[in-house]
């Protein structure tokens, strides 16, 4: 009987990212991923890609018991485990110029600084590489409309997915998710790509694929 895929997982493996991911190079890395449910499905699903599990709660006093099953778990899907805050994380891998084609951040902190998240976020990043975000309610769309041009001034276009509503299906996703009984009772994701044409602002660097995937620093 074929093994069950794992749910809400994408696709993978469409246009420039096809194949698998450079020796040295995260395929995601999950800023404060919690009880790494997220990030250990897709390390298990690919277990030929390089994963990184971020989280300060994994070296608190008062959690550490509480992740102890989830540690395990991440360890034995060969997951690298960090107990950093998100945006140390990022920036010490920037300073090693090591890469990776996707970061994911999960209800993070509200006194985060973001742009300073992002920025260390966009330099790791390989080009066309994705943030992928999720938080509760209106907050972060409010704090990253604000901030849309001065992304885009440094390569990073922001979208806004369809919001998740049904009660039902997030707390089957996010168990500790606090309903308030209001119209913030909803789930935000967002893309926030990468620019190709910030990366290489040489139109012919851009010329095909194959060249992009050459030219796209290694670690």
């Amino acid at each position: 009987m074929p093994a069950k895929k794992p749910q809400g997982l994408k696709k993978s493996g469409k246009g420039p990212f096809r194949g698998k991911t450079p020796k040295g190079v995260f395929q995601t890395i999950d800023v404060g991923s919690g009880r790494g449910k997220y990030i250990t499905a897709h390390a298990r699903k690919f277990p030929g890609r390089k994963y990184a599990a971020v989280d300060p709660g994994y070296s608190d006093a008062t959690c550490k018991r509480a992740y102890a099953y989830s540690l395990r778990q991440l360890r034995a899907a060969k997951v690298e485990v960090s107990t950093a805050k998100g945006e140390e994380y990022l920036a010490e891998l920037a300073a090693k110029n090591v890469k990776t084609r996707h970061v994911h951040i999960s209800f993070m902190c509200r006194s985060a600084n973001w742009m300073n998240i992002l920025r260390s976020a966009r330099k790791v990043l390989l080009p066309n590489g994705k943030i992928f975000i999720t938080d509760a309610g209106p907050y972060l769309w409010n704090k990253l409309s604000t901030m849309k041009w001065s992304l885009l001034e440094i390569g990073l276009k922001v979208r806004r997915m369809k919001p998740l509503t049904d009660p039902k299906i997030i707390k089957r996703k996010w168990p500790n998710f606090l309903f308030r009984g209001g119209n913030d009772d909803f789930v935000e994701n967002f893309e926030i790509t990468h620019s190709l044409k910030n990366a290489f602002p040489n139109e012919g660097r851009r010329g095909n694929v194959k060249e992009k995937r050459r030219n796209w620093p290694r670690s």
